[in-house]
């Protein structure tokens, strides 16, 4: 835009320059002929001379000043507003450090004390305690008179009692014993087992039966095992259950019962210590049977 008005200027500035060298041009005619016409009134004109040749062109005049800058046009319409440009990527998310933790506020008020909650249910019945010891014997009453005879009763199958143990049994004190530690066989099919031997499962009657028992098992191989008994459970609570060699008898005389034993269950084991335990008849351990000897004559 500068240019252009410098540009304009300097072709003003020319115009003016040849339009006052024709006005001068214009004046020296003018002189020229007046005084030509003056001459004329006392000489007759001669002849027109040729046109002189044109003089060269004058130099280039000196750049007027710069003249006044023009008043400010009027501001012109804003344009139509572009296109909104697409959003920038999102920068990194700053990581603030944590601040202080604050300090505890002070401690509430204790509150009202709640209305007692309901009664809860009644707990399960704990277990029954243990049987407690046997009260001492009373005194004998006095003879009652004697009854009538009663009727002569059938002769009962006579129970086996050998006067020895057969072979491969074992003889302590009054009765012969064999320990099956070879296999293992439910209740039942131990039961059955001693009574095919004519004998029954063994009935622990005594603490030394019980010490002779526990030797024979710590020299089998099955220390760490269970071991059947003919003890079972009845209407009336546990018995020695009887066989070929001795008839069914409460177990009242002795027992070994573990804590907290018996807990309803049918038949009777002990463990490698001699230790009694009431348990399912469907498992299987190992068994012991028996055979009461005969007493010696005279008894």
């Amino acid at each position: 835009m500068k240019l252009l008005t410098v540009i304009l200027l300097l072709i003003l500035i020319d115009v003016c320059i040849s339009s006052s060298e024709a006005r001068q041009n214009r004046r020296g005619r003018r002189s020229d002929s007046s005084h030509s016409s003056h001459n004329s009134h006392h000489h007759k004109p001669g002849p027109t001379g040729a046109t002189g040749a044109t003089g060269p062109t004058g130099a280039t005049g000196e750049t007027g000043a710069t003249g006044p800058t023009g008043p400010t046009g009027e501001t012109g319409a804003t344009g139509p507003t572009g296109p909104t440009g697409d959003t920038g990527a999102t920068g990194p998310t700053g990581t603030g450090e944590t601040g202080a933790t604050g300090p505890t506020g002070a401690t509430g008020e204790t509150g009202a004390t709640g209305p007692t909650g309901a009664t809860g249910e009644t707990g399960a019945t704990g277990p029954t305690g243990a049987t407690g010891e046997t009260g001492a014997t009373g005194p004998t009453g006095a003879t009652g008179p004697t009854g009538p005879t009663g009727a002569t009763g059938e002769s009962g199958t006579p129970f086996n009692r050998p006067l020895n143990c057969p072979d491969g049994w074992e003889r302590n004190s009054t009765s012969c014993y064999k320990c099956i530690d070879n296999e293992r066989i439910d209740w039942f099919d131990a039961l059955t087992y001693c009574q095919a031997e004519d004998a029954n499962l063994v009935a622990i009657e005594s603490l030394s039966e019980q010490m002779y028992l526990n030797s024979k098992i710590m020299l089998s191989n099955s220390t760490y095992e269970t071991w059947w008994t003919a003890g079972t459970q009845s209407h009336e609570g546990y018995v020695w259950i009887g066989g070929q060699s001795f008839p069914t008898e409460d177990i009242t005389t002795f027992s070994n019962w573990a804590t907290g034993a018996p807990t309803d269950g049918f038949a009777v084991e002990i463990n490698g210590d001699g230790i009694w335990q009431d348990g399912d008849p469907d498992n299987t351990n190992h068994f012991i049977c028996e055979i009461q000897l005969a007493p010696p004559s005279g008894h």
